[in-house]
Formats: C-alpha cells, sequence, structure tokens
C-alpha cells in the first residue's frame, strides 16, 4: 500500500504493481492462451463431425473455446488484470480468442515488448456479435421495432389444452416456446 496525501485527507491506495509481476501476468496470459487454444481443438474436433451448416463453424469453434476458457479459475488472474485497467475476461462469450489476445498485447506494450501489430482487429473482436444477431435475425425473423430481446416462455402444463392461452402469449409478445418435459407425464 502507498499512503496518497490529497491536501484534505490521505488515503492509502495498492501500490503500482512491479513490472516483473506485469511479465509475470503476460506469460500467465500466454499459457492460459496455449491451455484455450488446446482445450478448445479438442472439443471442437469432437463436433466437428456433426457440424452441417459451414456458417457455423465460427461460433462452434468461439463456443469451444469458451468451454475450455471456464475449465479455468480464473479468479485470480482476473483481480491481477482488474487494476491495470485490462479486460477481467468476465465478458467474453463472443469473443474468447480475440478478449485473450488484446490482454495480451497491452501487457507486452506495458512490458515494454514491441507491438508491431494489433492481436485482433475492431471487426474480429465484435464478430460473435455480429454472428449473433445474423443467426437471431435467421431463426426469429427481423427484430421487433419497440425492443432489441426475444422473449421464451416455459409452457404450463394446461397450455397442452389451452389454444387461447398460447394465442394470448403469442399476442403478447412471446418470441418462442420451450416445453419443460420434466414436469409431466406422457399423457399432459
Amino acid at each position: 500500500m502507498t499512503t496518497v496525501s490529497t491536501g484534505a485527507a490521505t488515503i492509502s491506495v495498492p501500490s503500482p504493481i512491479a513490472h516483473a509481476e506485469q511479465e509475470e501476468l503476460l506469460e500467465q496470459m500466454r499459457a492460459l492462451l496455449a491451455n484455450v487454444d488446446a482445450g478448445a481443438r479438442d472439443i471442437y474436433d469432437r463436433w466437428r463431425p456433426s457440424l452441417r451448416r459451414r456458417a457455423f463453424v465460427p461460433g462452434a469453434q468461439n463456443f469451444a473455446a469458451y468451454l475450455a476458457l471456464r475449465r479455468t479459475d480464473l479468479r485470480s488472474l482476473q483481480t491481477a488484470l482488474m487494476p491495470l485497467g485490462l479486460s477481467s475476461l468476465g465478458r467474453c462469450e463472443g469473443r474468447v480468442r480475440p478478449n485473450i489476445e488484446a490482454v495480451i498485447e497491452a501487457l507486452a506494450a506495458r512490458c515494454g515488448e514491441p507491438v508491431n501489430r494489433p492481436a485482433t482487429t475492431a471487426r474480429a473482436f465484435f464478430r460473435g456479435e455480429r454472428l449473433l444477431r445474423s443467426e437471431t435475425a435467421r431463426v426469429f425473423g427481423p427484430q421487433r421495432s419497440n425492443r432489441a430481446v426475444r422473449i421464451m416462455v416455459t409452457l404450463p402444463t394446461e397450455a397442452a389444452d389451452d389454444g387461447d392461452l398460447i394465442t394470448a402469449l403469442v399476442s403478447a409478445g412471446m418470441d418462442a416456446a420451450r416445453i419443460n418435459c420434466a414436469h409431466d407425464d406422457a399423457d399432459r
């Protein structure tokens, strides 16, 4: 901790992160990327025979990377990244590899390593969001002008016998219905 006087008060703030600690963080991030890449390859290779739509491949690869990333306890790494103003990797679902690469690039620059080109472009960084919007529109049709979200309703048992209930739900804005088969039997 470092003590800083603001004139009116004296406060304690965390000490700056030493250069050696930043270099260690950089190595941890590079190791994380290598582990994510290896895990994602294993996961994706199991899925590949089942993939039928070529357009689905980038999303499947990113999802495999996300699953591989979440196999790692990131808490201490996240805590170390935050005081540096870097991504804590907490919201990288749509862009796992580009997010990790961007953190590595920023850490490398902080450590004095030459950065010849960006690790990823803005277009590549936000590819996941574009793919999600496109696939959502393909499945559900164009977005409604009055809301940016889609509404899914888990149907209650009585929906099996009540067509008016379904009509009312659709009229109220339901975009998709889910049938929960865990609570009823074959007759319902």
